[in-house]
């Protein structure tokens, strides 16, 4: 998709690795955030997704309405393809929806259908990307 907003993200070349080296030993905060500095790698240098090929068949979904069950949530999305597992996240003392939830495919081809077009749930539209391992940004999320 492309909205025309920042993602978030940016890349620095730089001509000395040692000056990179310090860069990255450093804590880094733009706009009052802190950024989270990472050496970029080649895209045939990098890191494969973990655990198979339904390790990246995995989306997050965000900006759920709060009465939408699991069932329902499965299955709007096995209309595009075989749904392996589907989960809306719920806060653990109140048992209500958190807005968001997990959807893993049994393949990759379906996760491109579906990033491929917008999605209206229960009458809210809702925004799907790709979901990161959890060995990347310290829990799986979107």
């Amino acid at each position: 998709k492309r909205s025309g907003k920042p993602r978030g993200f940016g890349f620095i070349k730089m001509k000395d690795p040692a000056a990179a080296d310090i860069v990255m030993s450093n804590e880094h905060t733009i706009d009052g955030r802190l950024v989270d500095v990472k050496r970029a790698l080649p895209r045939d240098k990098a890191p494969g997704p973990t655990g198979g090929r339904s390790e990246g068949a995995k989306i997050f979904v965000g900006g759920l309405a709060a009465d939408v069950t699991e069932k329902e949530f499965g299955d709007y999305f096995s209309k595009f393809g075989i749904v392996k597992d589907a989960v809306v996240m719920v806060d653990r003392n109140t048992g209500s929806s958190r807005g968001f939830g997990f959807v893993t495919f049994e393949s990759l081809e379906t996760v491109d259908i579906v990033m491929n077009q917008e999605h209206e749930i229960m009458g809210k539209y809702v925004e799907t990307k790709r979901a990161e391992p959890r060995d990347s940004r310290g829990g799986y999320g979107g």
